[in-house]
Formats: C-alpha cells, sequence, structure tokens
C-alpha cells in the first residue's frame, strides 16, 4: 500500500491560524486520520485552532522528537 506523507506548517506563536495558513492545507488536516508530531499538546491544541469541530479523540499521535528512542 502506496502512502502520502503531509507536511503539516505550525505557526510560531501566533494563534491565528486563519490568515497564515492556507486553506488548502486547512482541508487537508481533516482528511489526516494519524499524525507524526514532535509534541502531543501542541499538536492536538494547534489542531483544533485550525478545525474548532475536529474530534482529536479519533485521531492517532506518534511523538517524534529528540526523546524518542532509536529502534
Amino acid at each position: 500500500m502506496k502512502g502520502v506523507l503531509y507536511l503539516v506548517p505550525n505557526t510560531l506563536g501566533n494563534p491565528d491560524t486563519t490568515e497564515t495558513i492556507p486553506e488548502g492545507i486547512r482541508g487537508r488536516v481533516n482528511e489526516i486520520k494519524l499524525f507524526i508530531v514532535e509534541n502531543l499538546r501542541n499538536a492536538r491544541r494547534y489542531l483544533k485552532s485550525l478545525n474548532r469541530e475536529i474530534n482529536i479523540d479519533s485521531l492517532t499521535f506518534f511523538e517524534l522528537n529528540e526523546h524518542t528512542a532509536e529502534e
């Protein structure tokens, strides 16, 4: 099965994503169900800022950062 990797940009502290994140990306995020994130808490907040109606509990998150063990 062939997959697609989307790199979703985040803002640097600007809570208003309507003017900084293109509508196409905002729409695509609503279709993604699995996220690889650096920080789970920040990712969940960011997704909620993009779409208040998103069901965070239905999504799957994997953290990948400097504390992630190498396999």
